[in-house]
């Protein structure tokens, strides 16, 4: 009866003006670890965006050079633990056996060796770049641009990744999200998204060996 409750708390939903939330916020912390199974169930099944932002980064860094983003040497990069972060979301995806349509990445260096490091394959977007240094018209086109993708129906029985950074997200869903952490979308179409869960990196495989899928 316990995990019925938390699961219905899973799906109720709260949308308004292109944001989603719940009444309680996401499922997470020990409500994601009730609900695991059906959380994993769910993403096997396909139909979801998930949208990640970038593993952890070395903050002594600093954007340089935001007009060249393939100058890797410009930018704040992931940090060691930063790339071990993103290999182990990668082997998690691989263990709890979650179907990947496509990934889809900002230009940011550490965006896309997130992606590569993850899940191998990624296509390259500048709609998914970050806010930073940018006017107010290109700001919202992007923000509405990551609406649109949080509203789309990935193929059939896949999901659709996203990496991008804190302020698209922030701006797009009203939800702030840690380096390396993830937050799990359902796709409405005309009527916008739900927001499911908020997914720590160390939890998908956490959730991997708690459901002995590892």
């Amino acid at each position: 009866m316990k995990n019925s409750i938390y699961f219905l708390c899973l799906i109720f939903v709260f949308f308004v003006g292109g944001c989603a939330t719940t009444d309680e916020g996401p499922l997470r912390g020990d409500a994601l670890f009730t609900n695991a199974d059906q959380l994993v169930s769910k993403l096997q099944k396909g139909g979801y965006v998930i949208y990640f932002r970038h593993a952890m980064t070395d903050w002594e860094q600093r954007d340089s050079d935001r007009n060249n983003l393939e100058n890797c040497k410009t930018q704040r990069k992931l940090s060691q633990r930063g790339r071990a972060q993103a290999k182990s979301i990668g082997e998690a995806f691989k263990a709890l056996n979650i179907p990947i349509a496509v990934v889809y990445s900002s230009p940011y260096c550490r965006c896309i060796d997130t992606a590569k490091l993850a899940f191998d394959d990624v296509s390259v977007t500048f709609d998914l770049k970050g806010l930073a240094e940018t006017g107010r018209q290109e700001s919202e086109r992007r923000v509405n641009v990551l609406k649109n993708m949080l509203a789309t129906t990935p193929p059939a029985g896949r999901n659709t990744i996203l990496i991008s950074h804190a302020d698209n997200i922030l701006k797009a869903a009203d939800f702030s999200v840690n380096e390396g952490d993830a937050v799990v979308f359902k796709p409405l179409e005309t009527e916008g998204f739900k927001l499911l869960a908020y997914i720590t990196s160390e939890q998908w495989m956490d959730m991997a060996q708690a459901l002995n899928m590892r």
